[in-house]
């Protein structure tokens, strides 16, 4: 066989390998890529109710960080989808979450975790309440957990309700 026979053959193994090791790792996935999602941030003060301009935000999954404009709104932002494969088989879920941090001096850090949205869905912007860091001890986080949608509770209710 020609040298460059062999080569071939080798890089082509060698490729197939590295494939099959990153697809047993979960580096790379063989599902084919959910579309994302566009939502926007709106940022207001607890008390006053009124907009937050200048306010930082952070999506972790974009690794970007995005300000909020005089209206207290960031521009649209594009989110991953990302599963949570916990429920598969349980009860599947039709969305994916995301992670949303929001900082600005002199209000407390906020965290919003397992914020939702579905593939390809435009949400309508997700409000944040900040409050003013009257602490002097520093600033303290305020953190939150965005809950399924009640539909989706219902039905894992129904489907695991005892009988009898």
């Amino acid at each position: 066989m020609k040298l460059y026979k062999k080569i071939f053959i080798a890089l082509f193994a060698i490729i197939i390998c590295t494939a099959l090791i990153l697809l047993e790792s979960g580096i790379i996935s063989n599902k084919p890529a959910l579309k994302p999602a566009t939502v926007k941030i709106e940022v207001t003060d607890g008390l006053t109710r009124q907009p937050v301009s200048g306010a930082k935000v952070v999506i972790p999954e974009t690794g970007k960080t995005y300000t909020t404009k005089s209206d207290g709104l960031t521009d649209e932002i594009q989110v991953p989808i990302l599963k949570d494969s916990r429920f598969e088989k349980t009860l599947p879920q039709d969305w994916g979450c995301f992670t949303v941090l929001v900082y600005k001096e002199p209000y407390i850090d906020y965290a919003l975790f397992y914020t939702q949205a579905k593939p390809g869905e435009t949400r309508l912007p997700i409000k944040i309440y900040m409050f003013v860091d009257d602490n002097p001890e520093g600033n303290r986080p305020f953190s939150v957990v965005e809950g399924p949608t009640n539909d989706w509770v219902v039905q894992m209710l129904k489907k695991y309700e005892p009988k009898g």
